[in-house]
């Protein structure tokens, strides 16, 4: 059964299935591949060539040909003195493309209201989730949120290729993770970033716990799994959302 371009969308929709494009090339991503004419066609070839200035050259007149020698008037040729060339090794040995040591890392990704949140992840973090989310539902009504059920909800695991020679370091991640974060800026209209941790904050160089993140308001926090397990750094998170200007007094 053929179905046409409105048909096949009428058909993802009725799935719940939205297509997403992907804002930056991937890395080992092949080329572009552009269809055109072949370029060695259009070229004439080498016997052509040599054919048509045969034919294009005048013939020397007869009494301006140079004589042919005889084969007495040739030198004897002597044999070649030089030994025969060692053929040259040829390495089977594959090396990786990228030399970069992968970075390790996890994020959380969620929408809530006009907030985008990007959450470093622990290692057990499946274990503290509930928790986690908890602590984050609480901290978004200091600043007057009021959702408490995501709209969007992901998880970021880098190294993100099986490939041992794919680039994987802190530039790809940083490339990765920033063209993820735009597009979410983009199809849900946030307004804030509330970032947690330090992930983000390293793999954009940030020095200053406040600041702007695609053209809007961010805000750094203590991570999430660090305020459950240490209360100090829950007093230096409410301290930070006390000196930001996106609090709410």
């Amino acid at each position: 059964m053929h179905l046409s371009a409105q048909q096949k969308q009428q058909y993802l929709d009725a799935m719940g299935i939205q297509p997403w494009y992907p804002r930056v090339r991937m890395a080992l991503a092949p080329e572009p591949f552009v269809s055109g004419p072949s370029v060695v066609a259009e070229q004439e070839t080498p016997s052509a060539v040599a054919a048509i200035i045969q034919t294009s050259a005048p013939a020397p007149a007869a009494d301006q040909r140079a004589p042919v020698p005889s084969p007495q008037d040739l030198p004897a040729s002597k044999p070649s003195e030089s030994p025969p060339a060692e053929p040259v090794p040829v390495s089977t040995e594959v090396r990786p493309t990228a030399n970069v040591k992968p970075i390790h890392f996890g994020l959380g990704l969620y929408v809530l209201g006009p907030w985008l949140i990007v959450s470093s992840l622990s290692a057990q973090h499946k274990t503290q989730q509930e928790e986690a989310f908890r602590l984050l539902v609480a901290i978004l009504r200091q600043f007057g949120n009021q959702d408490e059920e995501p709209s969007y909800h992901h998880v970021i695991a880098w190294p993100f290729f099986s490939n041992p020679n794919a680039d994987q370091g802190k530039a790809a991640a940083n490339q990765y993770v920033n063209g993820v974060i735009e597009h979410l800026v983009e199809e849900h209209s946030v307004q804030r970033v509330l970032v947690f941790g330090g992930v983000l904050a390293k793999l954009n160089d940030w020095d200053s716990p406040e600041g702007e993140c695609f053209s809007l308001p961010r805000l750094n926090l203590p991570s999430l799994y660090k305020m459950l397990k240490d209360p100090s750094q829950k007093a230096k998170a409410w301290q930070l959302i006390q000196a930001s200007s996106l609090y709410q007094r």
